[in-house]
């Protein structure tokens, strides 16, 4: 099968999104299958060279603007110290910048009239576009208009939901109009959570018959660690914790109060402060972080506040034989289905996302009580395993 990737990004930058994007292509790559990737260019990109990308029929690059003069910060937490007449000045250019340049922005505009040039003779049997950046769905869709490329089937895989994006800061209202009008182009749409899928066909009941939903893949396959129990547990939070998305707070008072000692590393805007037995650090590298893992008994993995989409953490975690200690959040309902779906593989260990709950789920795997968990790789969770189940629907 002759594949083309799409992706509005470089795949060169860590970010828990490019890591599942490589091992989507990736698991084709190990399908046999002939695989295209159109993507951005690693210019004026911080890359870690540590990420090994797939190795690919070809590759397409894009070079983004040299200066991206529209960055997008996140900073939900911050004071508004600024004069209103600044605020207003801001607001202004900002508006300026989305009538000018739409409402992908500056930087996304630049690089898709960039891309969009790209052509090829040779017919796909299947062109999967991945988002985030959603503009990787418009690209393809553009191409396809223009019929830059040819392709048997359009397969949109959305690893977060642009609608209901915790992450997102554009105007709702021409946000929902662009993402109808990029649902209506594919012959599938596949969204990572069960609960996504139920939320955006209430939004979009026109493409419903369309939407389905799948696991991510790993990233890569852990090394497997030493199965004795040691004498003190080490817990281990990776991934950003912005207060808007997650609530990292009682994990991290469980811990303390417990006794047992950990690493939280991930951005944030909270300014949680390290201990004796805690350390707190900022993103580091994958090379970087993949040893600090290595010396970790307890993986961890925190549920989002709402929305119900699935952190691809728990993914790449389930590639271990590490224990998982897995913290729900979110309303009861989602709370319910991520439990009864996670639950059939004997793979966690669930609390709720409170302090009482967490140090008793600590003190139970200090003990022991969880002997019955299997620790051991989900293999459904393979990057060859799920494209083979998306490819073969």
């Amino acid at each position: 099968m002759k594949i083309l990737f799409v992706v509005g990004s470089c795949l060169q930058v860590n970010s828990s999104a490019n890591l599942c994007h490589i091992a989507y292509i990736n698991g084709a790559v190990q399908l046999g299958h002939e695989v295209d990737v159109l993507s951005m260019s690693n210019k004026g990109s911080i890359v870690d060279n540590s990420i090994k990308l797939p190795e690919v029929r070809n590759w397409f690059n894009y070079d983004p603007p040299s200066v991206n003069s529209n960055p997008i910060t996140i900073n939900a937490g911050a004071k508004k110290t600024a004069s209103s007449k600044k605020i207003s000045l801001v607001t202004l250019m900002k508006r300026t910048v989305l009538r000018f340049y739409g409402i992908y922005g500056r930087t996304a505009s630049i690089w898709m009239r960039r891309a969009s040039r790209f052509y090829n003779s040779e017919s796909y049997d299947e062109i999967i576009s991945l988002a985030t950046p959603y503009f990787s769905h418009h690209l393809a869709q553009e191409l396809l208009r223009k019929g830059n490329v040819h392709a048997e089937k359009w397969i949109q895989i959305w690893e977060d939901p642009w609608l209901g994006d915790l992450y997102s800061q554009s105007n709702e209202s021409r946000q929902f109009k662009e993402e109808e009008k990029l649902l209506s182009g594919p012959d599938r749409i596949i969204y990572s959570s069960p609960l996504t899928l139920k939320y955006q066909k209430r939004a979009f009941p026109r493409f419903a018959s369309k939407m389905e939903w799948h696991t991510l893949p790993y990233y890569y396959k852990e090394k497997d660690s030493v199965n004795d129990i040691p004498s003190q547990e080490i817990y281990g939070y990776f991934g950003d914790y912005y207060s808007f998305s997650r609530n990292l707070k009682p994990f991290m008072n469980a811990l303390e109060a417990s006794g047992e000692s950990g690493n939280i590393i991930g951005n944030s805007d909270l300014a949680l402060t390290s201990t004796d037995l805690i350390h707190v650090r900022p993103r580091i590298s994958l090379a970087e972080l993949s040893k600090v893992e290595d010396g970790t008994t307890v993986l961890v993995f925190l549920c989002n506040l709402h929305g119900g989409q699935i952190p691809g953490k728990i993914y790449q975690y389930s590639s271990t034989n590490k224990r998982i200690l897995f913290i729900l959040d979110g309303t009861a309902e989602e709370k319910k289905v991520l439990y009864k779906f996670f639950s059939k593989f004997n793979r966690y260990i669930f609390c709720d996302n409170n302090s009482d709950s967490i140090l008793n789920a600590i003190h139970a795997i200090k003990n022991s009580e969880y002997n019955g968990i299997s620790n051991k790789e989900v293999a459904a969770f393979s990057p060859a395993n799920t494209m083979e189940d998306i490819l073969g629907k």
